[in-house]
């Protein structure tokens, strides 16, 4: 049996709602190549402003330069945020822990909370 055949035997083997899916999902593909030009053009300064709410570029650079990052840029005080937060610092080190699972959860060698300094 040639590719296509195997291919056809496998498609018949998946459950109808996935293979609608698949399908569904294809042809916005395709027909985002076709849109995707469009949306290119038509998307400019007027249309960015119009989204933010801003009047103009340079108001909304300034208001981006103005606002606080969503994170942390540099250490935070272990104590400090425990009082903001309480139970966050150990909920923090256990899931970075979790995360690099070759460190597990309260190993001696951690060195996470070490001085007061959460990294």
């Amino acid at each position: 049996m040639n590719a296509w055949g195997l291919r056809a035997l496998r498609l018949l083997k998946k459950p109808p709602g996935y293979v609608l899916r698949r399908v569904a999902a294809e042809v916005h593909r395709e027909l985002d190549r076709f849109a995707q030009p469009y949306r290119a053009r038509s998307f400019g300064a007027a249309t960015l402003c119009a989204t933010t709410g801003d009047p103009s570029l340079a108001v909304l650079w300034q208001r981006l330069a103005q606002q606080p990052w969503p994170v942390a840029a540099s250490r935070v005080n272990t104590a400090d945020l425990e009082a903001l937060a309480p139970g966050t610092p150990a909920a923090l080190i256990e899931r970075a822990e979790r995360a690099l699972g070759w460190l597990p959860a309260g190993a001696q060698y951690c060195v996470w909370g070490r001085n007061g300094v959460a990294a």
